[in-house]
């Protein structure tokens, strides 16, 4: 899986480079295919993963034989985890660090883009249309638990399919009035502005309303969907009116690393669909890394456009201002995760001071030669951690330890 992030990430940073130095790149590529090549191999033919293989296979559900069924099961999962709300956080603190890197450090020469007017492409509108329209149908199917308006949605359901309708709407007037709206763009200065800032207010928005409470995963996919579609739209409308081919490749970037990784999540799920019919958390853990990347890419790629774009059109306060802004951004969704991670620091002490007593005791009743042990549940929980329930019996700790029977019985505080 790690490897499956380094190739990919090595593919998306291919557009950023001249001809001279693709040829010495493809070599690099090479050998970092052949070494993923032989790190499978080696992972495959090691001790233990016979072993591991057949463990997994007792406990998994029935394989999906049907393409149809496949296709389903692997386009769910896909989507589910693409709308984890955690990986976004990660997403969102990458792309604010990229703003704040391209926009503060990034000079760009004088004369590598032509002096285009800013004026409203059709194409990245009906980008952001298209995937409005997507979920239509999305929503409409959806039958909220506790409907309060129309009979289907609840309250915070029924936001997002306002917000749904209003850009449909929206884009579709622009589309419409696209030459009107182009023609005052080019006699009003502040009109390039107002549109970069307000797509970007419009993502940190999307985000925000994902973070106040707890979202249902098709609002939260349509939130983070839209937050793609938006930045994909405002990199391609810079690169388009920048011109050069740097700007395309800057475009271009974000959006091969977000399709390689959509593509090497559905491959892993597909694998684990097909062979097993069931899909284990563990297994995608890798994919969490995959997703919050491209954050960086979209960030460096749209900043370097826009100090482009501020360089050639003179508007140079709009590079200090959105930097700023993108710091202070960085900064609160920084301290957010760190905050939230030290709160589970007491908890995970007091789970490692149990496992260390629980330790102790199977190695002392192991070689006093007992074959039941019984041991006292715990009390304190660890989120990444498989927690025994009340009388289960641990048959891995038994396996490992060489105790024919270990249970889980009350504490006695």
């Amino acid at each position: 899986r790690l490897s499956i992030l380094k190739l990919s990430t090595f593919f998306c940073l291919f557009a950023f480079l001249t001809q001279s130095e693709r040829r010495n790149y493809l070599v690099l590529l090479g050998i970092a295919w052949v070494a993923s090549i032989g790190s499978l191999v080696v992972q495959i033919t090691s001790p233990g993963v016979d072993l591991r293989a057949a463990k997994i296979t007792e406990h998994a559900a029935m394989p999906i034989p049907s393409l149809p069924g496949l296709l389903s099961g692997t386009l769910d999962q896909t989507l589910q985890n693409l709308a984890r709300l955690d990986i976004y956080v990660g997403f969102m603190l990458l792309l604010a660090v990229g703003l704040v890197v391209a926009l503060t450090l990034y000079r760009p020469r004088a004369g590598r883009s032509q002096t285009a007017m800013f004026a409203l492409s059709a194409r990245p509108l009906y980008v952001c249309l298209i995937v409005q329209l997507l979920f239509v149908p999305v929503f409409w199917s959806h039958v909220s638990d506790n409907p309060q308006i129309l009979g289907r949605f609840s309250l915070a359901i029924m936001t997002v399919v306002g917000l749904d309708i209003g850009f449909i709407s929206l884009f579709s007037a622009l589309i419409w009035q696209r030459e009107r709206i182009n023609a005052r763009l080019a006699s009003h200065r502040a009109g390039p502005r107002v549109i970069i800032c307000g797509v970007l207010f419009l993502v940190a928005v999307f985000f925000t309303m994902t973070q106040l409470r707890e979202i249902h995963v098709k609002a939260a996919g349509y939130l983070i969907a839209s937050t793609f579609a938006f930045l994909a739209a405002l990199s391609w409308q810079c690169s388009i009116v920048l011109g050069d081919t740097r700007s395309r490749r800057l475009c271009l970037l974000p959006i091969l690393s977000l399709l390689m990784v959509v593509f090497s999540i559905a491959v892993m799920v597909s694998v684990q669909l097909s062979a097993q019919g069931l899909v284990r958390e563990w297994s995608l853990a890798a994919a969490a890394y995959m997703q919050v990347l491209p954050g960086l890419f979209w960030g460096l790629g749209i900043g370097c456009m826009i100090q482009q774009f501020a360089r050639t059109h003179d508007h140079t306060e709009l590079t200090r201002w959105l930097g700023r802004s993108s710091f202070v951004v960085a900064f609160v969704i920084g301290t957010g995760i760190f905050i939230g991670t030290a709160r589970l620091i007491p908890s995970s002490v007091a789970f490692a001071s149990d496992r260390d007593e629980r330790y102790q005791r199977l190695v002392q009743s192991r070689d006093s030669g007992q074959s039941r042990v019984e041991l006292p549940f715990l009390l304190h929980t660890d989120p990444w951690d498989w927690v025994p329930k009340l009388g289960e019996r641990e048959e891995c700790a038994e396996e490992y330890y060489g105790i024919d029977d270990i249970v889980n019985i009350p504490s006695a505080n």
